[in-house]
């Protein structure tokens, strides 16, 4: 059984490796690791949907890889965080 449960809120996957990929591997063997991902990371740069799924596709292949449990995609508008309510984010 894990002693210490984490939770990481990212706005858009990478964010969670290159903010707390240290911490992530550390803890891998001790702690449960559950990751949010706010936004899909690409759709602000008027990419198809195929770049949206290219990039959920490597990120959950990481995951596997790691051993981490899948993560949660939110999926709010992406680099448009600050015209979402903030109490929207919370209650999600």
């Amino acid at each position: 059984m894990f002693k210490k449960k984490i939770l990481i809120i990212a706005a858009h996957p990478d964010d969670e490796i290159l903010g707390c990929g240290g911490m992530i591997i550390k803890n891998l063997n001790t702690s449960k690791i559950k990751v949010i991902f706010l936004t899909n990371g690409v759709s602000a740069r008027n990419l198809i949907k195929k770049k949206v799924k290219e990039r959920k596709n490597e990120c959950l292949k990481l995951f596997k890889y790691l051993k981490i449990d899948k993560p949660i995609f939110f999926n709010f508008p992406d680099n448009q965080l600050d015209k979402i309510p903030l109490l929207k984010i919370i209650k999600k």
